[in-house]
């Protein structure tokens, strides 16, 4: 999909409706997902902002961490370990002061898209910035290969402030509620299509036989 195509985001009716009706459905979401993440969730967000409140600013380590949260693997850790010492204090200190995504995409690791970037975002500030990934934006609707910079993190971030505001959720919830729903809406629509085919060649061998 071009950079610079339009984008847009829209709430599915199983997380919106009224108020009232938009609280509960984010909060059900929410609390489907697995007790696995919620237990590490809390443990990277204490161990980021642990650092950032002692410190002002995070080391190798810290990074390497938040890779294994959002990877589930070291896979990032090499791309982390190009960065010097000094840089990455410097680039973690200043994102953090600014309240600013730009100084961490400088470093190597995040280089590669906002996801990453949001995830120190999310955690580092409670509930100012939301995560941003294919699983979420699938669930509003947009384009699996959308190209996600700029443009498209500013949009949903204004679109999940907004949303959060209005259902009044945290932005933790609205996060866990869009990811959940995608885990499971994919999951059901491939077990449809499984279904589907295999139906459709039940008839197939049905035809077959009535003929011979």
């Amino acid at each position: 999909m071009p950079k610079n195509a339009p984008v847009s985001m829209v709430l599915p009716d199983a997380l919106g409706g009224n108020r009232l009706e938009g609280n509960r459905a984010i909060t059900k979401w929410a609390r489907r997902y697995p007790e696995l993440d919620f237990d590490k969730d809390n443990w990277i967000q204490g161990r980021i902002r642990t650092s950032l409140e002692s410190s002002g600013c995070l080391d190798l380590e810290d990074l390497k961490r938040l890779g294994v949260w959002k990877n589930g693997s070291e896979r990032s850790s090499s791309l982390f370990k190009r960065n010097t010492p000094a840089e990455i204090k410097r680039r973690t200190g200043e994102a953090y002061e600014s309240h600013s995504i730009e100084p961490i995409m400088q470093l190597a690791g995040f280089r590669t898209g906002f996801p990453m970037a949001s995830s120190f975002m999310h955690f580092a500030f409670d509930n100012e910035f939301p995560i941003i990934d294919s699983r979420a934006l699938s669930t509003l609707g947009v384009p699996e290969k959308t190209h996600i910079g700029k443009r498209v993190w500013t949009l949903y971030c204004d679109k999940c402030r907004s949303w959060a505001d209005y259902y009044q959720v945290s932005l933790r919830e609205l996060d866990r509620a869009l990811w959940q729903f995608n885990v499971e809406d994919s999951f059901w629509k491939r077990v449809r299509l499984m279904e589907t085919r295999a139906a459709q060649d039940d008839r197939g061998c049905g035809s077959d036989v009535n003929r011979a």
